[in-house]
């Protein structure tokens, strides 16, 4: 089922006032709603699902600067920054791929996945070690609220 207006965008997405991106919610929305028609005309079916991931990625990186503007530089750190590009060189890399893949969009999106992960493991823009720490946080955290 596409997403072909604002209206029902939000049965996909953040909600308002929900969890811990809320403060986020009214800056993705207010990027969503002119991008997601927009970019369904000029797309066709599928459009409306690239216009909301480009709103989410302007929305994150707008309230990444935000907080890097209210907290100080000293949250960017040389490893944050290194794994950051990291990430963005293997999305260019998958976007390649992608592109030059062939119109099955399942096996496509299963090829791009694959191709992600590798790339992000082999480059070591994710930590195994960190994100093992992570997940074992967060079931330790579980219930208790926020």
């Amino acid at each position: 089922m596409g997403v072909t207006s604002i209206g029902r965008l939000d049965r996909f997405a953040v909600q308002p006032g929900r969890g811990k991106l809320r403060e986020a919610s009214p800056i993705f929305f207010g990027i969503a709603a002119p991008l997601v028609p927009v970019m369904h005309r000029t797309l066709g079916v599928g459009g409306e699902a690239a216009g909301a991931a480009i709103a989410m990625a302007v929305s994150e990186v707008l309230v990444v600067t935000l907080a890097v503007l209210r907290l100080g530089r000293g949250l960017l750190t040389t490893r944050l920054v290194r794994a950051t590009l990291k990430c963005l060189g293997a999305c260019a890399v998958v976007l390649v791929i992608d592109r030059t893949l062939t119109r099955d969009a399942g096996l496509r999106l299963a090829i791009d996945a694959m191709s992600y992960l590798a790339l992000v493991l082999a480059s070591r823009a994710v930590d195994l070690r960190e994100l093992r720490a992570l997940v074992r946080a967060a079931r330790n955290t579980r219930g208790e609220p926020a």
